[in-house]
């Protein structure tokens, strides 16, 4: 399972990344730039020269035998991965996401876009922190430290339960929008679909007890798997039809892409609730 979910979610940073460069604009995939960043297009050149190397190199270890494999693939693997979770989390969640959604906090679409920034964080967290064992990262320890162990705290099983946390974090952020603008998400539940609003509020609370069993512990495993399971509902029976319908229309194309990557991320999070990692 871990494997097809990583291949997955590569494929979804692979088609985000081919817009981003193509456009030179992270709204390209609805990643607003506040105006007081300058050079917003250097900007957009910088993550996506982040996210394309790095989905190519998540996509061919996802495809990679898991035994023999090479230290030096290996070691690709990993700093892709962390490269990419710096993209999200340095980038699109701390600098161009956070402060404006703090400098209005009553709105709750900024609080979706955190929290989206940080199910997308949460996939290539945990694929840096399963590539190697922490002490792999131990010479990191003179340059600062998080925690008692170092930034090899952020990894290992430890890391994994810390990306685990910010996406439960994150799909509640997204279910808190559901009730903040449930009329507008509208737009997204298929029109076979009798009483769209009672759709909304029903997805909206999924994410919220699915983000609440999550971080508690309490059904994980199974909360994990039908989050992954409801979000890759939505690119099934809103995203496709929607890109079907409107084949020319990048917007459309834009929220397929984006909605494929946080479809693989949730995956691999609900894989690591699976059992116990095999070693790499």
């Amino acid at each position: 399972m871990m494997r097809a979910a990583r291949a997955l979610y590569a494929l979804g940073l692979l088609g985000m990344a081919a817009m981003i460069l193509r456009a030179g604009d992270l709204g390209a995939i609805f990643q607003p730039v506040p105006d007081w960043i300058p050079a917003p297009r250097a900007l957009a050149w910088l993550s996506g020269g982040v996210l394309l190397p790095g989905a190519l190199a998540l996509l061919a270890g996802a495809f990679a035998a898991q035994d023999g494999r090479a230290p030096r693939f290996a070691k690709a693997e990993r700093l892709a991965a962390a490269a990419i979770a710096l993209d999200f989390g340095l980038l699109w969640f701390a600098l161009l996401n956070l402060p404006n959604t703090l400098a209005t906090p009553k709105e709750t679409n900024g609080w979706e876009g955190c929290g989206l920034d940080l199910v997308a964080l949460a996939g290539a967290w945990i694929a840096a922190a399963r590539a190697a064992p922490p002490a792999a990262f131990n010479q990191l320890d003179g340059i600062g430290k998080i925690g008692k162990d170092g930034p090899a705290g952020l990894l290992g099983e430890r890391g994994v339960r810390l990306a685990r946390r910010a996406f439960a974090l994150g799909i509640a952020l997204v279910g808190i929008n559901h009730f903040g603008h449930a009329q507008d998400a509208t737009v997204y539940v298929p029109a076979c679909f009798p009483a769209p609003i009672a759709w909304v509020y029903l997805t909206g609370a999924a994410h919220l007890a699915a983000a609440l069993a999550i971080f508690t512990g309490v059904l994980a495993p199974l909360a994990a798997t039908l989050e992954a399971a409801q979000i890759s509902g939505f690119v099934l029976l809103a995203h496709l039809p929607a890109v079907a319908r409107a084949p020319a229309d990048e917007g459309q194309r834009g929220q397929l892409i984006y909605a494929v990557a946080l479809a693989g991320a949730a995956w691999i999070v609900a894989a690591t609730l699976r059992g116990p990692a095999k070693p790499r």
